[in-house]
């Protein structure tokens, strides 16, 4: 009869989790690698230049986006996100509102739930 291999305890400190213990997506989310204008639309970004920068987008689906932000968002703020035109295809806007932003190493790792649908800019 073969040796059983003895029980070892685990330590549940040793272990990271999934950051978001509870999945909520309903839709496919697809991996994308592409920097995109930001507009911030908040009262706490001040006027000027603080509402304009750029994003990493890092994955899209239907209702949302994942991004990396060199700095911190505010949770709520509306943002608009420009895609610029690619080949023969024509630009188009995204409107969503920040759901998540947690620090990572360089910056921080947005979520952005999409809440209107894209307008096609003019070529």
């Amino acid at each position: 009869m073969p040796e059983s291999t003895p029980l070892r305890l685990v330590d549940p400190e040793a272990e990271r989790g999934d950051t978001i213990p509870l999945e909520r997506r309903r839709s496919m989310r697809r991996r994308v690698a592409q920097h995109v204008t930001a507009v911030l639309r908040s009262d706490e970004v001040p006027e000027g230049g603080g509402r304009i920068g750029s994003m990493h987008l890092r994955d899209m689906s239907q209702t949302g986006i994942g991004a990396f932000s060199p700095r911190f968002l505010p949770l709520e703020t509306e943002v608009t996100l420009f895609f610029p035109p690619h080949g023969s295809e024509r630009g188009f806007d995204l409107h969503g509102k920040v759901v998540r932003c947690e620090h990572d190493e360089d910056g921080y790792d947005v979520g952005i739930q999409i809440t209107g649908l894209p307008q096609m800019n003019v070529a």
